[in-house]
């Protein structure tokens, strides 16, 4: 929650997200991941994520990630008719863990 009523510019943010993961095997894993919020006050709108991902771990600090996202946001000043969206799409992601 992100609260700064007041002013022009005055704008308030209500949030939340979560997420599952599972463990497929041990070099594999599957999550479920969503976000939503909403703003109002100055250019109010309202958003939402959602993805699918899976992981493989190629060798110890390496992992290989495929995700599929779907991301909408709208506006909700019906004086406002641009800057909402909807995208979707499928990521391939290299990452290096060196924490480890």
């Amino acid at each position: 929650v992100l609260l700064t009523s007041g002013g022009q510019y005055g704008q308030d943010r209500y949030g939340f997200e979560g997420g599952l993961t599972r463990r497929i095997s041990a070099r594999e894993t599957l999550s479920l991941q969503y976000q939503g919020g909403r703003s109002v006050g100055y250019l109010p709108q309202e958003d939402s994520y959602a993805g699918l991902l899976y992981s493989h771990q190629l060798i110890r600090n390496i992992a290989l990630t495929g995700s599929y996202k779907i991301r909408r946001v709208q506006n909700l000043d019906p004086l406002q008719t641009t800057g909402g969206y909807r995208s979707h799409g499928f990521d391939l992601e290299l990452s290096f863990d060196f924490s480890s």
